[in-house]
C-alpha cells in the first residue's frame, strides 16, 4: 500500500487528475490570489479534492508502476491491484490512510470514501499589505543613508590620495635637496671613491681688468701719434704684471715648502682646482703639517704619506684624521 501512496503523491505533482481504480479520483484545481478584509493577500493555491465516483482505470498508475519496476504492463497491473486491495481493506477496517502530505482518506459507516485535504495547499506564503507612504518613506531613508555612506567613502578616498601625493612631494623635495651639491669656494673634498681626473690646461691669471678690483686711472690722450696711444697704458700693465709675478712666486714658494716627496702613498683630505685655492686651504689650516701634490692640473692637499697603504691608514687612525676628515682617501703618487 505504501508503494501506491508514493505513486499517487508523485503523479499529483505532474497531473491534475490521478485515478485510483476502485477507490476514486484525486483532482487538483487552482485557486486565484485574493485579498482579505484585514489587509492580507492570499496567494494562488492548488486545491486538491477527491471524487469517489470516478474510479475507472485510465492506465496512469499502471504505467507509473511499470516505469518504476521496469517490468511488463501485466506484472505492473497485478502489483497495482494488490496495493489497491490492501488500501480498501484498511479503509473498511476503519483506519485513516494518509496520502503523503496531501491529506487523509477514510470510510464512513455507509461505505462512502471521503478525503480531507491538508491545509498546506499553497506554494506561496500569505502576504501582508503595507502602506505605500510608509514604504516610500522607508525607501527614501535608505537612499539617503546610502548616499551619505558613499559620500563618506569618497571623502576618505580623496584624503588618502592627498596624503600619498604629499608624501611623494616631500620625498622628491628631500631627494632634490640632498642630491644637489653645495660648492665651497669651488673645492672638491676627498671622497671614498676613486677620483678620475682629465688633464686640463694650467690656469693662468688673466691680465685683463676684473670687476671689483681697484686700478689706477687710465688716461688716453687723443693725439695724432699712434705710438703714444699704443704705449699709453704700459705703466698700468707693467704694474699688474709685476704684482702677478710676485704672487705667483709667493704661491710657488708656499706650495714648494709644503711638498713632501717622502712615501709612495699619501692621505688626501682635499682636492682643489688651482694653486690659489690650495694656498687658501693651507693658510686656513696652518696649524697642521699639510702638503700639496700637483697632478693633471689638480692640487691635492694631503696630511701624511707612507710607503704602503696600510702605513698611511695606521698613521691616519692614530692621529684621528678619519674622524676629522671623514672623506679622506689614500692616493698613489
Amino acid at each position: 500500500m505504501q508503494e501506491l501512496i508514493l505513486h499517487i503523491d508523485y503523479l499529483l505533482r505532474h497531473h491534475d487528475c490521478v485515478i485510483v481504480p476502485g477507490i476514486g479520483a484525486f483532482i487538483a484545481s487552482v485557486r486565484c490570489a485574493s485579498a482579505g478584509a484585514d489587509g492580507s493577500v492570499c496567494p494562488p493555491a492548488r486545491i486538491l479534492v477527491f471524487n469517489p465516483t470516478v474510479n475507472h482505470n485510465d492506465g496512469l498508475l499502471s504505467a507509473s508502476y511499470a516505469r518504476r519496476m521496469l517490468c511488463e504492463a501485466s506484472e505492473a497491473s497485478t502489483a497495482l491491484a494488490r496495493d489497491i486491495e490492501q488500501m480498501r481493506a484498511a479503509l473498511e477496517s476503519g483506519a485513516v490512510v494518509a496520502v503523503g502530505n496531501r491529506g487523509t482518506l477514510c470510510m464512513d459507516a455507509a461505505g462512502c470514501i471521503t478525503f480531507e485535504a491538508a491545509p498546506a495547499d499553497s506554494w506561496m506564503p500569505v502576504l501582508q499589505l503595507q502602506n505605500v507612504l510608509d514604504m516610500a518613506r522607508h525607501n527614501d531613508e535608505n537612499s539617503r543613508a546610502g548616499i551619505a555612506a558613499k559620500r563618506g567613502e569618497h571623502i576618505a578616498a580623496n584624503l588618502r590620495r592627498l596624503k600619498v601625493a604629499a608624501s611623494i612631494a616631500v620625498i622628491l623635495v628631500l631627494g632634490f635637496v640632498l642630491s644637489t651639491p653645495t660648492p665651497i669656494e669651488n673645492a672638491q673634498f676627498a671622497s671614498p671613491v676613486v677620483e678620475q681626473f682629465k688633464p686640463k690646461m694650467p690656469q693662468t691669471e688673466s691680465l685683463m681688468r676684473q670687476p671689483g678690483r681697484q686700478y689706477g686711472a687710465l688716461q688716453i690722450n687723443r693725439v695724432a701719434d699712434t705710438a703714444a696711444v699704443i704705449h699709453a697704458d704700459t705703466a698700468a700693465i707693467a704694474a699688474h704684471k709685476a704684482e702677478f709675478i710676485r704672487r705667483a712666486e709667493e704661491l710657488k714658494q708656499t706650495v714648494a715648502a709644503r711638498k713632501n716627496t717622502q712615501g709612495r702613498y699619501c692621505l688626501v683630505i682635499a682636492s682643489l682646482n688651482s694653486g690659489d685655492e690650495a694656498h687658501k686651504f693651507l693658510t686656513a689650516n696652518s696649524a697642521m703639517k699639510l702638503h700639496v701634490l700637483e697632478n693633471d692640473g689638480r692640487y691635492r692637499v694631503y696630511a701624511l704619506s707612507g710607503n704602503t697603504i696600510n702605513d698611511v691608514k695606521a698613521q691616519a687612525a692614530a692621529e684621528g684624521l678619519f674622524e676629522r676628515f671623514p672623506g679622506a682617501w689614500v692616493c698613489r703618487r
